[in-house]
């Protein structure tokens, strides 16, 4: 934002010679400087709570609120200023690469060899024109109104499959000779190595217009996308915490247990889950969460509780049962012999 490639907004709590600072843009938001400036996290926390009171992100259209901290001193105070709704935490990968011989994925050739099935790369610059294509939905939902952005950016690439946009791959943001990529490829059309051809095309690109170093972010559960950066050429730097807020609350907890599932903070996820059934009947993939923490915990009753309710909901990936090494000490249960033989899975 400081160097003009990023739109946003900057609070501070003075002008003339800020100590503390909040910084919105596309990415999220960011707290900066003083941790302990009350006036300002007082003010903060106002703003806060009509955010989410009035379900507005003032810079994109989504359904919650992300935040960035440089140190523990700003979750400290995490719970005065998000007094109305505590945010999660998501742990998230920094990869780069800072050479066009890293990009280790030869997309031209494999490309051409997949065009008789009516694939086409396509490079997304001030020159492509989106009303010639349909896209699909996933992917439209990603890109949103984003693409007058990225044509005014004019770097990435995206492949169509007989007219229809079905991988994009473009930079998120740039600054001076670095920038960073995101990517979303179709959900019926994965495991096809298809994202892989589409960000090594949009890396290419990067490359040729004169960057030195191409970034990629990604949620350490996401382990798809940590494999393909690393199949691309990619090499992790970092790691650091995302702090998110969702509008609506069920939606809130339901997440806020499942990040605490894969911190391994069983307990916690398990009072997150219990409150959130309160309130209504869930996605199945939070009961199959609920009863592996429960398993965690050693509480048989409970796991087989939600391991039932995860079926009876629909559930039908078995395999995050029988696979899962702690559920094996209610794998001698009657009621975990009847419920698989019933629902068609085996133990």
């Amino acid at each position: 934002m400081l160097d003009g490639s990023q739109e946003g907004h900057i609070w501070v709590d003075n002008i003339h010679k800020p100590s503390s600072a909040l910084i919105m843009c596309s990415e999220g938001y960011f707290l900066g400087g003083n941790p302990n400036n009350r006036l300002f996290n007082e003010s903060l926390a106002l703003y806060m709570q009509d955010l989410i009171k009035k379900q507005i992100n003032p810079i994109y259209d989504i359904d919650y609120l992300i935040f960035y901290i440089p140190n523990d001193s700003w979750k400290q105070n995490f719970n005065s200023i998000y007094s109305v709704r505590k945010p999660f935490a998501v742990t998230r990968f920094h990869f780069t690469m800072k050479d066009a011989q890293s990009n280790k994925y030869k997309w031209k050739r494999r490309i051409a060899m997949l065009k008789k099935e009516g694939y086409q790369m396509l490079r997304v610059d001030q020159n492509f024109d989106a009303t010639e294509y349909s896209f699909d939905d996933d992917v439209q939902e990603w890109v949103g109104d984003k693409l007058k952005f990225y044509k005014k950016i004019g770097f990435g690439a995206c492949i169509s499959h007989n007219g229809t946009v079905i991988s994009f791959s473009t930079a998120d943001c740039e600054s001076d000779k670095r920038c960073e990529i995101g990517i979303i490829t179709s959900p019926a059309h994965r495991k096809k190595g298809l994202g892989a051809l589409t960000a090594s095309a949009a890396i290419s690109n990067c490359f040729e217009m004169g960057f030195e170093e191409v970034g990629w972010h990604c949620e350490g559960h996401n382990h798809g996308s940590v494999a393909l950066a690393r199949k691309i050429g990619f090499t992790q730097q970092d790691n650091y915490l995302m702090y998110i807020v969702k509008f609506d609350l069920l939606s809130h907890r339901c997440e806020y247990g499942m990040m605490a599932y894969y911190f391994r903070n069983y307990q916690e996820a398990t009072e997150e889950f219990e409150i959130a059934f309160e309130m209504s009947e869930v996605d199945p993939w939070y009961y199959v969460l609920a009863a592996k923490s429960y398993a965690h915990l050693k509480n048989k009753e409970k796991s087989l509780f939600y391991v039932n309710k995860a079926v009876k909901k629909g559930w039908t990936e078995f395999d995050e049962f029988t696979n899962y090494n702690e559920f094996r000490f209610i794998h001698d249960s009657d009621i975990w012999t009847d419920l698989f033989m019933k629902s068609g899975g085996q133990v």
